[in-house]
């Protein structure tokens, strides 16, 4: 957010993040690593309706990210080193989470097959039943059989085996990598207020009339928007209200193009502009 102040005496928002807490980092790994849990089980059902390649993990990753962003916000984790730790725990999690959830149900079908052979073995101790069936021993030995059987890519009808098929999963892993990072590294360069510990949020916002808009940018001292034809305005504060206000005031000029400008201002600024939207608002006497 940027820091076009005006004449306020503010002169740059909570651009810091909250400080470092041990305590905070292992309940937030906690929780990252449950939300990685949860989204690898959902990946794993969702695999059997609709799961295109490159589209599906970029997917997985998206739905990743905006959990921890949420869970971000509602708990008010501050601190971005936590924050980031956390979300590259869950990506690992989700990602090997599919896998391995994969691996148990595999061997759950095949631990059935593998009891009855035991039971008929014990019955006719003299009959040559041949090999028993054997359910994979653990995530490696699963994942090495796969590697073998091959994965089929659904291009072209290319079935990816061995090495091939060990990079097509890093691939995956990676995709939800980009695409988790991609929500949740935005997300924490957004404002905190270290006194309350409280992301900023939209406190008051919505379209305003062009005249309402030139009163703001005039009382804020921002860039004038004489030629505007529409306009919004946004204030975003913490939630104890203790920190400066980020102002947000767009408009679209009679040319077409949009400005956006983007200023902190005081307690008092803000007081003014408060009075200038509360007089908006105010029905008018017949």
């Amino acid at each position: 957010m940027g820091c076009e102040t005006g004449s306020s005496d503010v002169s740059c928002g909570p651009i810091g993040g909250g400080a470092f807490s041990w305590t905070w980092l292992l309940v937030w790994l906690a929780a990252c690593f449950g939300l990685g849990a949860i989204t690898a089980w959902a990946a794993v059902g969702a695999q059997w309706y609709f799961a295109p390649l490159v589209i599906f993990p970029l997917l997985t990753g998206v739905l990743l990210g905006a959990m921890v962003v949420g869970a971000m916000r509602v708990a008010q984790v501050g601190n971005r080193m936590t924050i980031v730790t956390g979300a590259l725990l869950a990506v690992v999690v989700a990602v090997v989470g599919q896998h391995y959830f994969q691996y148990l149900e595999t061997y759950e079908e095949e631990s059935r097959p593998a009891e009855a052979f035991r039971l008929a073995a014990e019955k006719y101790p003299d009959e040559d039943l041949g090999q028993p069936p054997r359910p994979p021993g653990s995530l490696v030995e699963f994942m090495t059989r796969q590697a073998a059987l091959g994965r089929k890519m659904g291009v072209f009808d290319f079935t990816a085996k061995g090495a091939m098929a060990w990079v097509s999963w890093t691939v995956d892993g990676l995709l939800v990598l980009a695409a988790g990072l991609a929500m949740v590294v935005p997300a924490t360069r957004q404002p905190y207020c270290c006194r309350c510990r409280s992301w900023y949020r939209v406190t008051r916002g919505g379209r305003i009339d062009v005249a309402v808009a030139r009163r703001i940018a005039q009382v804020a001292e921002v860039a004038e928007c004489e030629e505007a034809r529409s306009a919004r305005c946004r204030m975003l504060n913490c939630h104890g209200g203790c920190g400066p206000t980020a102002l947000e005031l767009v408009w679209q000029e009679s040319g077409g193009g949009t400005v956006l400008v983007r200023a902190w201002v005081a307690p008092e600024l803000r007081r003014r502009i408060v009075e200038v939207l509360d007089r908006a608002v105010e029905p008018t006497e017949e």
